[in-house]
């Protein structure tokens, strides 16, 4: 077998067993075209790169065509056949598979499983020459006249974070990659956000935490970027007093400087429907009623009735993280749930803010019920005080609500002896210049903390991501 393998042997007979056996792609030809889009693929010289399979009708150089579930538009910049390289041609053919170019730049216009159609014949043949005498029928209203291969329904993000470049000149460079990624995996989504602290950067939603870090390591490996992943922001409603005014908050730092103005504050919420195991129900009604959700439902299905399906309600924030890692967990991958948004609540909203040094750091502070602001401010303090290195001068981590620290930590500064200098006791017995000496030290610390930069590092963003 190998070496029939190496010589080419039976490739022939091969091929014809090929066109002998496999019936032909069925379609028209002569009907208006109809195009699968089945994959894609980045050039960083022409943009996307588009893998087709022609089910009715011709795809053209120069044919205007569009997008069903992407409601875009685009001319033909080329199209051809992959040998494996790309191979151009003037047409691709009903029952052909290849490959289309459009000059488009944006990954986020192309969806895999898309329907490609025809808005508008070409006026010239690929000579650029003479006139183009095929005419198809043109699409005016593809409502009506284009059957979709398939109903696209895109994943629901699960977990959402905020990624930012941590030199802040490479925002274009992470910008190209995520777009480009999300080409691979169209389950990420993105929308471009910008942050007092961090600068500008892009709010993503992921299946799951692990598919974040899967999507952020390779992001850091193949983009060479340094991303920071801090604490996904859910959108809040504020109605203020006098006027009923509508305000949205999406972020710590819109938060209200004076909240008293505000008659309340609402939350969204999600109704999610789980479905499990029996055997795993003990556990997971812990899980949905720890995680703060309202029973709505609850049902035995299946032939043994040995499968649940219930419904709870939740606040947004309650599923946003590590909810469907819990669920996978508890039911060791057995578990699903699906969510879908229905309504506004009020809830008791504050600001919990960490300050550094009395320095705010606005991505490390979060939003939260009043009841839960003590608990969740003491475990950050402790959270950061575990991951932020020690320095030449002390840190002080406080967590504060409207003006009131309600916990805080303080990292010892490193001690160094200056008494000391080559092995050797500076001074002697001479107290006087000892004195000097640690006063100067005492005085120099002081300054350090005055203007010192404390570093924080990924784990401290990712430390309020889980405890968010």
């Amino acid at each position: 077998g190998g070496k029939k393998k190496k010589k080419g042997k039976g490739i022939s007979e091969l091929f014809n067993a090929i066109i002998d056996r496999i019936p032909p792609p069925k379609g028209n030809i002569e009907a208006s075209p109809r195009v699968l889009l089945y994959d894609s693929f980045w050039d960083a010289h022409r943009g996307v790169v588009c893998l087709v399979f022609v089910k009715d009708g011709c795809l053209r150089v120069g044919d205007t065509v569009g997008l069903y579930h992407s409601n875009r538009e685009f001319v033909v910049q080329e199209c051809g056949v992959i040998m494996p390289h790309l191979q151009p041609m003037d047409m691709l053919r009903q029952g052909q598979v290849g490959y289309m170019m459009a000059n488009v730049r944006d990954p986020a216009q192309i969806i895999i499983g898309d329907t490609i159609y025809l808005v508008k014949n070409r006026k010239l043949m690929g000579s650029k020459f003479s006139l183009e005498t095929t005419q198809f029928q043109e699409v005016k209203s593809k409502t009506e006249e284009v059957t979709p291969f398939t109903t696209l329904h895109r994943n629901k993000c699960m977990v959402f974070a905020c990624l930012y470049p941590v030199v802040s000149e490479e925002y274009n460079k992470l910008r190209a990659k995520i777009k480009t990624l999300m080409l691979e995996d169209a389950s990420v989504k993105m929308e471009e956000i910008s942050n007092e602290t961090l600068g500008a950067g892009f709010r993503c939603g992921f299946l799951g935490v692990l598919h974040m870090e899967v999507f952020r390591q390779r992001l850091e490996d193949e983009s060479g970027v340094q991303v920071i992943v801090a604490a996904p922001t859910i959108t809040y409603k504020a109605i203020r007093k006098h006027d009923q005014q509508e305000f949205i908050i999406e972020s710590p730092e819109e938060y209200p400087e004076n909240p008293g103005v505000m008659q309340l504050f609402l939350q969204p919420m999600v109704r999610v429907t789980v479905m499990f195991p029996a055997k795993f129900l003990d556990d997971m009604l812990r899980l949905l009623t720890h995680t703060g959700g309202v029973e709505e439902e609850l049902n035995y299905v299946g032939q043994n009735l040995d499968t649940i399906v219930c419904k709870y309600k939740f606040p947004l924030n309650k599923i946003v993280t590590d909810f469907y890692s819990s669920v996978h967990s508890i039911t060791h991958g057995l578990g699903s749930f699906d969510y879908e948004e229905c309504g506004w609540e009020p809830i008791d909203l504050v600001q919990v803010r960490i300050l550094i040094n009395k320095k705010s750091i606005g991505p490390l502070s979060v939003l939260c019920e009043r009841e839960k602001a003590m608990h969740i401010g003491r475990t950050l303090c402790e959270k950061l005080a575990d991951v932020i290195s020690r320095e030449l001068f002390e840190v002080n981590i406080q967590a504060v609500l409207g003006g009131k620290i309600i916990a805080k930590r303080r990292l010892q500064a490193h001690r160094k002896n200056v008494l000391e200098k080559a092995g050797k006791i500076i001074g002697q017995g001479d107290m006087t210049r000892k004195r000097k000496l640690l006063d100067a030290q005492k005085e120099g610390k002081k300054r350090m903390k005055e203007i010192g930069n404390v570093k924080v590092p990924q784990s401290a963003f990712m430390a309020v991501l889980k405890i968010n």
